[in-house]
This record gives structure tokens, sequence and C-alpha cells, in this order.
């Protein structure tokens, strides 16, 4: 993180307001890599001194990069880095965010927070088309790219998809594959076709802790139906993706 930063990137003459100006030079000193991710940012009043401006126009400025996700706050420490967006792909023709990911050239890992037997609530149950209160099986991973908390996930499985499929999943190595790669694999289950659903929510207490972020903080929330190519279902996942460090593009086509 730098210590200083040149004076003068503030052009008293240009019709564009101070607050624009500012918030273009921030964005240049991010992509220049003067300040990486995860680097805090000098106080409010160090800007306006650095820049020669008022303190009304660093936090117009910093408060339109921190909605659009390039800084994000922590209340009592100070606003930080977020960096580059990941472009997580959400097609027609796509099937698995770890597999599109790797593809484009990230490191990806999943860490595995529970795997378990559960009793299938309403929402689950519906979406998976077997009675409430019928076993299934809830994965809970947590999903690194390129060393950065992007995502927690749920997935919800049919117990009966394999007679051995508990005990298969808490022995697959998921830290460097995907559950669809597990399923063709070791249960010889292809998904044929999906069904997502994205809405925007913000962090509760619990989602806060897991993703490492402030309470309020934006999130993308996904849902997904997974079937076979005979239209069993296969997968009911729902995840929750951090608002600062993921962008989901869609891609649509028109209908003949």
């Amino acid at each position: 993180m730098p210590t200083s930063v040149q004076q003068g990137r503030i052009d008293r003459n240009s019709k564009l307001p101070y607050y624009a100006q500012l918030k273009r030079v921030l964005e240049d000193e991010i992509a220049e890599g003067h300040w990486k991710s995860g680097d805090l940012l000098p106080t409010e009043a160090d800007l306006c001194t650095q820049y020669g401006v008022s303190r009304t126009v660093v936090r117009q400025a910093l408060g339109e990069l921190t909605s659009e996700g390039r800084l994000y706050r922590l209340r009592g420490k100070g606003t930080f880095v977020s960096g580059r967006k990941l472009n997580e792909q959400f097609l027609s023709g796509t099937l698995g965010f770890f597999d599109d990911l790797e593809a484009a050239g990230h490191s990806v890992r999943n860490l595995v927070v529970r795997c378990q037997l559960e009793s299938s609530h309403d929402e689950v149950a519906k979406n998976l088309g077997v009675a409430p209160g019928t076993d299934c099986v809830k994965l809970e991973r947590l999903r690194y790219v390129d060393d950065q908390l992007i995502a927690f996930m749920h997935s919800y499985l049919p117990k009966d998809l394999d007679p051995h499929l508990l005990e298969r999943l808490k022995r697959f190595d998921f830290e460097h594959s995907s559950l669809y790669r597990f399923l063709e694999g070791a249960s010889g289950v292809r998904i044929q076709s999906g069904a997502r659903s994205v809405r925007a929510v913000v962090a509760d207490e619990q989602l806060g802790a897991v993703l490492q972020v402030p309470v309020g903080s934006a999130l993308l929330h996904v849902s997904s139906v997974e079937r076979d190519a005979d239209g069993r279902v296969i997968e009911y996942s729902e995840s929750w993706h951090r608002g600062d460090r993921a962008d989901l593009q869609l891609q649509v086509t028109r209908r003949p």
C-alpha cells in the first residue's frame, strides 16, 4: 500500500465533478497495482489532504466505488480494496461454476464444512420432489477462487441416488474437484439440464460470519435444480456469493 499519493491529480479547470475525478484517480491506483486486494485505504481525512478536496467529495467517490464492489467497508476498521471481480458465467450451456472458473484460468478450491444426512424441510423437499421430512444428503462447502473466499454453498441430493452416496461423498477430494465430477465419476450420474434463479440478499449474522463480510453486505443468492436426461432431480442447491467479489454474467437467446 502506498504511503503517499502524488498531488495535482484533480484538475480544477475540468468540467468533470471533483468526486468523479477522484473516483477515476482511485480506480487508476487500483488498476496500476498501487493498492491491491485487501489493502486498507488511507482515512477520509488523509485522502482530503492528499488530493486537496473536501470530505464530501471523498465520501461520494468512496461511496460509488463501494456500491460498485471495488471497495468494501468494515465498521471500525476502514475501507479496503476488493480487487477485480470474478466473472461467473451463468449460461444455459454450462452447469458448474467450479469448471467454468477453472477453465478461465482461475485457481479454484473447495472447503467442505459439513456432509451429513438431514431431514428435508419444505423448500428442499419440494425441489427434490420428495415428501417433507424425507432424508437427503446435505453437502456444505466454502469456495475459494485465487485464494479469495467467494461463496458458501449448500447442495441437497436424494438419498436413494446411490446406496453408498454419503460414504463416497465423505471420501471424495472436493478441495480440487467439483460435485459434478464426483457424480459422474463415483456414481455414474450425469446432469443434463438445470434451472437457476438469482436474487439479491443481504448478509445476516450467520452468513456474515461465514463469508467474512459485515452484516448487511450485498450478496447474490443462487438457487438451482439439476436433472439427468430422464428428468430425475439430481441436486437442489443454494449458494451465497459475495457481492464485492463476483459478477454473474447471463447470456440469453431469442427462441425460434
